[in-house]
């Protein structure tokens, strides 16, 4: 285990390298292709529906001057919906151009063919790939980074995951306790507590690693959104989307931040991956 900890340290894990691209096409546990495709789909076009009727809801109207597209709980909902609706139509082309391969990816993989996915699970760290080249697309290991598609539905997995478990319980925590807000629309639960019982789901059943140092994605995304207020407050000093960012009074916002980027944004990314670890573990153990 400490040793497993000191390789997360390792620059390279700012990358994505050393992984298996099969990795990316189908579940942590194994179940047929064609039901991980099913999965994709289905929760692609649940989070565009919802993101359709957050933006149009006539109850909107408390806005005021502010656009509904300023809040960082819509942008989080938005980042979420690109996750899964780009994974999603990634998911498809890939499946639909190895459609007549003899090994194509809606059939259930063999156990052995499926744990050849995992390089946490081999004595020396990496498993290697077999000498007679027989092997399949899916399962094929490189040390080199994955294509670049998969690298961007792994940076949007690292920050939406933890920009919608952070919008939950900054909501819920902070922003709801001795607040007017009134009976709870179905938007409210959907942008504030679905959006992570969503993500909870996907770490849950997705095989992609999840990487201590991949922390800067996550934080890089909270920077962009802390400038993005600055620039939207300089318009107009009455744009203040919520009072823990108000840059009316600029001494208490810039500790909140602070206490967000350097403390709950790195303690998500480490409760997410200890979930992660939880779920290798399990793996390794009852499959």
């Amino acid at each position: 285990m400490v040793l497993s900890l000191r390789k997360e340290f390792r620059v390279k894990n700012f990358g994505f390298q050393d992984v298996h691209i099969g990795r990316f096409c189908t579940f942590q546990w194994r179940l047929p292709g064609s039901i991980f495709l099913i999965y994709r789909i289905v929760i692609a076009i649940y989070v565009i529906v919802w993101l359709s009727l957050t933006a149009n809801d006539s109850s909107g109207g408390f806005l005021g001057s502010l656009s509904w597209g300023a809040f960082l709980t819509n942008w989080t909902y938005i980042l979420l919906t690109l996750y899964f609706t780009y994974y999603a139509v990634l998911t498809i082309i890939v499946y639909l151009a190895r459609w007549r391969s003899p090994r194509n990816l809606f059939r259930r993989q063999q156990s052995s063919e499926h744990w050849q996915l995992f390089s946490e699970m081999s004595a020396n760290g990496y498993e290697e790939v077999p000498s007679d080249g027989e092997v399949s697309a899916v399962t094929t290991y490189t040390r080199s980074p994955v294509p670049w598609y998969y690298a961007i539905v792994w940076i949007l997995l690292n920050a939406a995951s933890v920009g919608a478990i952070m919008v939950s319980l900054v909501f819920w925590a902070i922003l709801v306790p001795g607040s007017n807000l009134g009976q709870m629309t179905n938007s409210n639960i959907q942008l504030h507590l679905i959006n992570s019982v969503l993500i909870l789901i996907e770490h849950a059943v997705i095989a992609i690693p999840i990487r201590l140092l991949h922390v800067i994605y996550p934080l890089i995304y909270g920077v962009i959104y802390v400038f993005f207020s600055v620039f939207y407050w300089v318009d107009d000093h009455s744009h203040v989307m919520y009072e823990i960012l108000n840059w009316n009074n600029p001494g208490p916002t810039i500790g909140f931040v602070i206490l967000i980027g350097f403390v709950i944004i790195p303690i998500i990314h480490i409760l997410i991956y200890c979930l992660y670890r939880l779920k290798m573990n399990i793996f390794h153990r009852y499959c």
